[in-house]
């Protein structure tokens, strides 16, 4: 098991020996899931679905910022002083 450090740059340093495919310039897409960071090769076909899952949620929160507020009773004045929010 090898033990990795964060340099004094902010940089994690994984040796290419311990990566398949680890070659110059090779790229992998990283994943936090828990405590636990995932490291998988990327591929072309990878990437493309990821740009285009960004534009679809891109659409989504543009739709959403363009549709109709619900109606909503207004906060009271006495809601938004900061002494009433500890409260």
């Amino acid at each position: 098991m090898a033990i990795l450090e964060v340099s004094d740059d902010g940089m994690l340093r994984v040796p290419g020996e311990m990566l398949p495919g680890g070659r110059p310039h090779s790229q992998f897409e990283l994943e936090q899931v828990g405590n636990v960071v995932l490291l998988r090769p990327a591929d072309a076909a990878g990437a493309a679905r990821s740009q285009e899952a960004a534009a679809d949620r891109a659409q989504a929160f543009q739709r959403w910022l363009e549709s109709p507020r619900p109606a909503a009773p207004d906060l009271p004045e006495a809601c938004l002083r900061r002494e009433s929010l500890y409260d």
